[in-house]
Order: structure tokens, then sequence, then C-alpha cells
């Protein structure tokens, strides 16, 4: 069995296993995988080796007339009843943003399948999170 561990994770890994799950995915400019077509909703995986983990996010962006605290409290109640993704609201330069976040620990190793399966549970349960969220305030 191939495994996904300290030696051999990479981002090249992290795109063998979505190419498998036929999931369309491609390495953007900061060199993070975004996985585009799949999923329930787009996401971005990053590999973070210093910590053995990989970083499963997205976000949505707000419409510009909703509040940042009213946001925030939305995200909190995503956080509270969605299983999975950490949800926050943050601001950033013009725009403000839904944000999901998942990591996922790979230091004794773990199946690669298990990325792919992790990044389409998190997808789903980020547009679950949405749903804390009327329609007239997403972008």
């Amino acid at each position: 069995m191939i495994r996904f561990d300290e030696q051999s994770a990479s981002t090249d890994a992290i795109m063998q296993a979505f190419d498998n799950a036929a999931m369309s995915a491609t390495v953007d400019e900061d060199g993070d995988v975004y996985v585009s077509d799949g999923a329930d909703f787009p996401f971005w995986v990053k590999l973070l080796t210093d910590r053995d983990m990989v970083c499963f996010s997205t976000y949505r962006l707000l419409a510009p007339d909703v509040d940042l605290a009213t946001a925030a409290e939305r995200a909190n109640r995503a956080s509270a009843a969605v299983v999975l993704p950490q949800f926050f609201a943050v601001e950033v330069g013009e725009s403000r943003r839904f944000c999901g976040m998942y990591y996922l620990p790979y230091t004794y190793g773990i199946d690669p399948r298990l990325i792919v399966r992790m990044g389409r549970r998190f997808a789903g349960a980020y547009r679950v999170g949405l749903r804390e969220f009327d329609e007239g305030m997403l972008d």
C-alpha cells in the first residue's frame, strides 16, 4: 500500500491522489493544490511539511454591505453546528470572506485516498456552513 508520510509527502503526491479520484486539480502560483471539480465546493490543499499536516481551506466572498461582526457570529454558529471545518469571517483588503479550514495530520502515515475523502467531506461540510448566510449576504 502506498503511504503518504513524512518521507513521501509532496504536492505531486497530493495531485496524484486527486488525479486517481478523477477530480480536477491544479497547482496554483503559491504551490497549493486547487481542487475545482469533483467536490461540493472548490477548495485548496496546502502541504505543511514543518507540521506534518495537510490543510484544506476555502472561502466565499461576502456582500460588501455585510458587517464583519455579523459574519463572525454566523461563522460561530456554523462552527457549532457543522462537524469538520473551522469557520471564521475575515477582512482581506476591501473584501470580507466566510472561510473554512481543516487540518489533517499525516505524521505516522496515511493512505493518500484519505486526503481525497477528507477533501470531499470538507467541501460538503463547508457547503452546509454556508446555510448560515442568507443568499443576499453572499457575493
